[in-house]
């Protein structure tokens, strides 16, 4: 890697590397977040406290009301510089504070969001200096060299392409020397997903934070966009472990993998929820879209294509993917389907039929 090619205005774009870290830190170490006023916050930042309070929490509404931290340009140069990074940092201690899996998984994702945008920038500006800036950031992120020629090893893009979906899968990519081709958008998309897992990470390994009155009165006002999930499932006492504990992950605002989300689904839709119903269970993801979900479900029921939809994983994939938790009550069973007597959960007239044990084909 080449020697560090960021200036102090890209900090705020990634705030979260090391050397934005270590930026930012002769700024906020004198402030004590328990007890925040105005005489403090001016002498560091060079603004009031309740205009950053502002800052902040528009900051934080944006990323849990809609997927994207804000982006504010009302300041420039060395100011904007310790001002933006301060909210990342103080949003993150709110964050912290609030001990909520949905809200950090969130944020973290909206500020990966955040920074995409800029890496893209870099990369759509065709300049030497861009792209020098955009692949050092994203091994900053992800820990994986990225060429000037946006290329990846094999061993780093098995560990970081979505390979479950088709396009991404190693056989539909072209190889050169060890090598994988990358196009400008899917760097962003992999960079989006390397930040926000470095993100929930730092945020995670932060110990309770101690919050003056008005930065904790800000986890209120960001709870209140947090998703209530929907009252479809009836029963669940008669659906496997598998099932509830997926269930109950994805309720707690857990990001659910997305082989743990198509068990959800394929069973779901095989005990008799409409595409509507499977769909709607999605709202608590941190990264949910409503169209892209509802688009995946009616994908894999198959009905608008008018085929057979995906078939339940059998126990025996779900053991090997992590997502089995078999206690007593599944006796000698195969498949989830086959819990309870094909009697897993609500069954609909117009529901496609419990099918047998058969491996999915994804």
């Amino acid at each position: 890697m080449t020697d560090e090619p960021l200036a102090s205005g890209d900090f705020p774009k990634y705030p979260y590397l090391p050397e934005s870290m270590k930026y930012i830190t002769r700024y906020l170490a004198r402030l004590d977040l328990g007890h925040m006023d105005d005489r403090s916050v001016e002498e560091e930042l060079g603004i009031g406290y309740a205009e950053l309070r502002g800052l902040i929490g528009g900051r934080l509404i944006s990323a849990i009301r809609d997927g994207i931290s804000k982006v504010d340009d009302r300041y420039s140069s060395q100011m904007y510089d310790a001002v933006s990074m301060a909210s990342f940092i103080i949003s993150s201690i709110v964050v912290r504070a609030s001990n909520d899996p949905y809200i950090i998984s969130r944020f973290s994702l909206a500020e990966g969001r955040r920074s995409e945008r800029f890496l893209l920038d870099e990369l759509e500006n065709n300049s030497m200096a861009g792209r020098q800036v955009a692949v050092y950031v994203f091994q900053g992120a992800s820990g994986c060299s990225l060429t000037m020629d946006l290329e990846l090893t094999v061993p780093c893009y098995l560990r970081l392409a979505p390979q479950y979906l088709a396009g991404w899968k190693l056989v539909n990519r072209s190889l050169s020397n060890g090598y994988v081709k990358v196009l400008e958008h899917e760097v962003g998309h992999i960079f989006r997903e390397a930040v926000a897992k470095k993100i929930r990470g730092i945020i995670e390994g932060m110990p309770q934070p101690t919050l003056d009155p008005s930065l904790k009165g800000l986890i209120g006002d960001i709870l209140k966009y947090k998703p209530k999930p929907p009252a479809v499932i009836t029963r669940p006492e008669r659906y496997p472990p598998c099932i509830n504990v997926a269930l109950k992950k994805l309720k707690d605002g857990e990001n659910l993998p997305h082989s743990a989300r198509f068990m959800l689904a394929t069973y779901l839709l095989r005990v008799g929820l409409s595409e509507d119903e499977v769909a709607s269970i999605f709202v608590t993801a941190p990264d949910y879209n409503e169209r892209v979900t509802r688009y995946q479900v009616q994908q894999i029921s198959g009905r608008k294509a008018g085929r057979e939809g995906y078939l339940v994983p059998s126990c025996r994939k779900l053991l090997t993917e992590g997502l089995c938790y078999r206690d007593e009550s599944c006796g000698t069973i195969t498949s989830p389907l086959q819990y309870g007597g094909h009697t897993g959960g609500r069954t609909s007239a117009s529901g496609p039929k419990p099918d047998s044990p058969k491996e999915a084909q994804p």
